[in-house]
């Protein structure tokens, strides 16, 4: 043992006069993934992307872990009893080459426990900052946390739990065959999190092609993959370098990476299209103005950059216009958004100018609602408009029942209606036979000589008298 010890010393001074003739490097960079094999091979590269998408961290130490070579493995004599090196308790028969103060090396001469792990006779270790596991490599096939790995893997710790793997040969783990040379990358928890095959993997029915990055959520199932090659995913062609992301292992949104078409529809690059649980588009930004049917047989231009929504049918739900268009007898002018039931009628729309339905003119800007039959259901007017028995001014907020008369108005200045005045911003309701029925105040008013105070709400009978009120929180009745 005192000849090994004199050999373990006298390696770790040429390790010191080593350190003390080049540049000291202590501290830690970020690379891109491209550039990190131009790093310099004594520094140690640790890859932590789970979190921080494609950042590699470079850690550079003065007490640089070596490789050690096999042969080298010969001339290091085993402990002759049990021992610990920084504080790391290892069975009677492990090889241990020291480097520095921080850095060693170790092959287990038994199995031992480290940072929870059962680890086999064989195992040969790097340790650095004294006693923090760098990686592990097992002589047969070992389970790392919930992981079986094939033997001579080399497990390069990240943290407490998490790890990174490149496989030595082809191997299944989670139900999935991985060919040799991918990587994989396992979370804090040690649940698989993100894999680069470095050939063609099926996962489900879709097959990935050599470094997509394939990312799994704590199920094990598929959450999301980056593609490396143009390729069908769920039966629809994305492009390279498109993002696709899985619900309960279907496809659920995508992020393209160029203008292409998706369901005959041609979407815009750097925007998410949408899916429904059976493979429908549901939403898309357009790449350019486009014909879109949104009625059978029926179609509109839509324009450059709009949003578009789809039902699962592949109906159009909302768009907005790119140029003029008649739609149930109404011109809508090209900036328009428009909402559409299941069944293709119009449902509401934001004019970008004044539009008029029938007798009236509603405002631009302004949500306009229909019913089924195509009449209006509510909208603000643009100009004073009569309706049935009442006038009022621009600006007020009217809605109707299906015969088309008048069930509501929020007043934009004071006003008679029914021969009572009442203030700007008061809610009216009418019955079906144009009467005033009920009136929330939204400020202190006198109504038929009983002064009221804001958010009071009154009923009136057929002819318009008072006979009922519930007075607002500052009343004083």
């Amino acid at each position: 043992m005192a000849d090994n010890n004199n050999t373990m010393k006298l390696r770790e001074i040429n390790s010191e006069i080593r350190r003390e003739t080049r540049a000291e490097i202590n501290t830690s960079l970020q690379i891109s993934r491209d550039s990190y094999r131009d790093a310099p091979s004594q520094i140690n590269i640790v890859e932590n992307t789970h979190r921080q998408n494609n950042l590699l961290f470079i850690y550079c130490r003065n007490d640089v872990c070596q490789e050690t070579e096999a042969n080298e493995w010969d001339n290091v004599d085993p402990l002759g009893e049990e021992g610990e090196v920084n504080g790391i308790k290892l069975p009677k028969g492990t090889k241990v080459r020291i480097f520095g103060e921080q850095t060693f090396h170790a092959v287990l001469g038994g199995p031992c426990e480290i940072n929870g792990i059962q680890l086999l006779e064989g195992t040969e270790l790097h340790f650095y900052n004294k006693n923090k596991l760098l990686s592990a490599t097992p002589t047969s096939d070992q389970k790392i946390f919930k992981t079986v790995l094939p033997k001579n893997t080399k497990v390069e710790f990240q943290g407490n739990k998490a790890f990174y793997v490149e496989l030595p040969v082809d191997w299944e783990i989670n139900g999935i065959f991985f060919s040799k040379g991918t990587e994989l990358w396992f979370d804090d928890d040690g649940d698989l999190a993100k894999v680069i095959p470095s050939g063609e993997v099926k996962i489900g029915e879709i097959i990935f092609k050599k470094g997509a990055e394939l990312y799994f959520d704590k199920n094990g199932l598929l959450a999301r993959a980056v593609l490396s090659t143009k390729q069908d995913v769920a039966g629809i062609g994305f492009e390279r370098g498109a993002e696709v992301v899985f619900e309960d292992s279907k496809l659920a949104r995508a992020m393209l990476a160029e203008d292409q078409f998706v369901q005959g529809v041609k979407c815009a690059a750097l925007t998410e299209v949408w899916f429904s649980k059976s493979g429908k588009l549901t939403f898309a930004t357009l790449a350019e103005d486009q014909d879109i049917e949104y009625r059978k047989g029926e179609k509109l231009r839509a324009a450059k950059g709009t949003e578009i929504y789809f039902d699962e049918d592949g109906g159009v739900q909302a768009l907005t216009l790119s140029s003029p268009k008649k739609i149930d007898e109404i011109e809508f002018a090209a900036g328009s958004k428009l909402c559409f039931r299941k069944d293709g009628s119009l449902s509401y729309a934001i004019p970008s100018a004044n539009v008029r339905v029938g007798k009236l003119v509603f405002a631009a800007g302004a949500e306009l609602s229909f019913l089924r039959n195509a009449k209006v259901s509510e909208g603000v007017l643009a100009l004073k408009g009569d309706i049935g028995k009442f006038e009022f001014t621009a600006g007020t907020k009217v809605w109707f029942y299906s015969n088309g008369r008048i069930m509501g108005s929020i007043l934009a200045v004071e006003q008679k209606v029914q021969r009572i005045l009442f203030a700007a911003e008061t809610v009216i309701n009418y019955d079906g036979n144009e009467k005033i029925e009920r009136v929330y105040l939204a400020s202190a008013q006198t109504i038929q000589g009983i002064k009221f105070p804001a958010k009071s709400t009154l009923w009136f009978s057929w002819l318009g008298k008072l006979e009922k009120a519930n007075p607002g929180p500052e009343s004083e009745l």
